[in-house]
């Protein structure tokens, strides 16, 4: 689920799911469920996470993907890639109390 309090933004890195349509798109070896990186180009409504990506492939092409909204289940979605855990070491998070 989408959570607004971390906003997403223009220039933000993110990971999107092909569908059957946009892996046939961005040709090469590309499948429906791949997992690539993207990068926000626009957003729609920033409560909901509804964003354009341009869809950063293995393939010829970059392709370019409207009105796609957040999931990390659903093909044609997108969804945050996960955080390193060397930060959240470093930050403080994920470390147990002394």
């Amino acid at each position: 689920m989408y959570d607004s309090k971390f906003p997403v933004s223009v220039g933000n890195l993110v990971l999107y799911r092909h569908d059957q349509y946009s892996a046939i798109e961005a040709g090469g070896n590309s499948q429906a469920g791949d997992v690539v990186p993207a990068i926000v180009v626009r957003v729609w409504v920033k409560e909901t996470g509804y964003v354009n990506l341009k869809v950063i492939t293995d393939a010829a092409r970059d392709i370019w993907v409207t009105s796609v909204s957040y999931s990390e289940t659903e093909p044609r979605h997108w969804f945050w890639r996960p955080r390193p855990t060397a930060i959240l070491v470093q930050s403080g998070e994920g470390v147990p109390a002394a």
